[in-house]
């Protein structure tokens, strides 16, 4: 009796690992699958999301030169008439507006391929070849320092919202309106990271 149940305890455990190999055999194909399904709806709508947002951010940069000018001119002109004309409203003004050219464009230069490469490198490498590994890079250390970011930038911001923080400085800008943009910025510089990871090569890359 013993033996027969030792039998059937055998098939079993068979008949489970062959259901295991199944799955990993099939594990490939249902990840290409995924990605394909992925890059057909996810991509299109993330670059162009991406791109309404790189299409309103240069007009920062046209407000933080306007700033930036006017900061130097009153600062020239109250020299020369011994009055103070400059306010620490403008001098954060400008810097708030340089934070958030540089976090919320950071995702729009994901897309347009914008940011710093070692060329020296990546120019002796094919373009497949430079895909993969920009692939590989995205998913082992982009997307988890987004995430990283991202998990220890809520809980300051909501604190400094829920205060209503104010510059240390007299006259200054609300801090509290700025705190929100770290995660936003990361937010969106996540959602193109997702994007790049699952983007197929184009075919000329390909055959390359």
């Amino acid at each position: 009796m013993k033996p027969e149940r030792d039998r059937e305890s055998e098939k079993r455990e068979r008949r489970r690992l062959r259901r295991i190999l199944r799955w990993l055999r099939a594990l490939p194909q249902v990840l290409a699958t995924w990605l394909r399904c992925m890059a057909s709806w996810y991509v299109p709508r993330v670059d162009r999301l991406i791109g309404a947002v790189g299409r309103g951010v240069p007009w920062l940069l046209f407000v933080l030169v306007l700033v930036g000018v006017y900061n130097v001119v009153t600062r020239k002109m109250g020299r020369q008439l011994g009055v103070d004309l400059s306010s620490n409203l403008y001098i954060e003004l400008q810097w708030y507006c340089f934070s958030a050219l540089f976090l919320l464009g950071a995702s729009s230069t994901l897309k347009d391929g914008g940011h710093v490469q070692v060329d020296a490198f990546s120019q002796r490498l094919s373009p497949s070849t430079r895909h993969r590994i920009q692939r590989l890079g995205t998913w082992l250390l982009l997307i988890p320092f987004c995430v990283f970011v991202l998990s220890f930038s809520l809980d300051p911001m909501l604190e400094s919202i829920r205060q209503r923080e104010q510059s240390p400085d007299p006259g200054g800008l609300p801090r509290y309106l700025l705190k929100p943009l770290i995660p936003l910025g990361f937010l969106l510089l996540l959602l193109q990271a997702i994007a790049e990871g699952v983007r197929p090569i184009a075919p000329e890359e390909e055959a390359r």
